[in-house]
């Protein structure tokens, strides 16, 4: 049975939350649960700061705040901070780990390296602009491509609505996608703004090398 919150949650990183909090809660608790992260998110989402560019928009209104209001409305009805992270955060890297699963396909081939090299300049261009990532590239060539983002779109939207715990989740995406790559692309990382360095860092390594 449709829901009409169900626009907002289907495009987001956790479709399948509604029948998480309805399986966690029961019937009646977990919808209500679902319908008061909805009313939220329409709550919130006039409060959001895109800085007039359509990527960071999308990233806030369909990766960020479903997550941040699903997880804000279960500890407004009495269900502690870790159990709201769990089951949130869980239903999120559910989601992302059958992305991951498609890219394995393709793990093997010869050529991923150099391919993967192209694409990455032109996605952060494009879905990670500079104005909300403040992207520094470090290294780019057939061995090796480094960069890293001194400010993140996630870690300040989180900390706006008071609860910067949940970025370091985010975060965890991205080591569940590009660790499917491995072995023709390498990802290798040892920080990141959300546990408390002074920048999230990526580096890439061509498997051939």
């Amino acid at each position: 049975m449709s829901n009409k919150y169900d626009s907002i949650f289907k495009k987001s990183l956790i479709p399948q939350i509604r029948t998480a909090l309805i399986t966690a809660y029961g019937p009646e608790k977990g919808e209500q649960l679902y319908a008061q992260a909805g009313q939220k998110f329409l709550a919130l989402s006039s409060n959001i700061d895109s800085q007039g560019n359509r990527a960071i928009e999308l990233h806030i209104t369909r990766n960020i705040l479903p997550l941040v209001c699903c997880y804000l409305v279960l500890q407004q009805n009495g269900i502690a901070k870790e159990e709201a992270c769990t089951l949130v955060a869980g239903q999120m890297h559910h989601e992302i780990r059958k992305n991951a699963d498609r890219l394995k396909s393709v793990a093997h081939f010869p050529f991923l390296y150099p391919i993967f090299r192209v694409l990455c300049r032109r996605v952060m261009k494009n879905t990670y602009p500079d104005i909300g990532w403040d992207v520094a590239w470090l290294k780019d060539d057939n061995e090796t491509v480094c960069f890293d983002c001194r400010a993140c779109v996630y870690l300040a939207t989180t900390t706006k609505f008071d609860c910067p715990e949940l970025c370091q989740y985010f975060c965890q995406n991205d080591t569940i996608v590009y660790s499917a790559l491995s072995p023709a692309v390498k990802f290798v990382r040892t920080q990141t703004l959300a546990a408390g360095g002074d920048r999230c860092d990526f580096c890439f390594l061509n498997g051939k090398k």
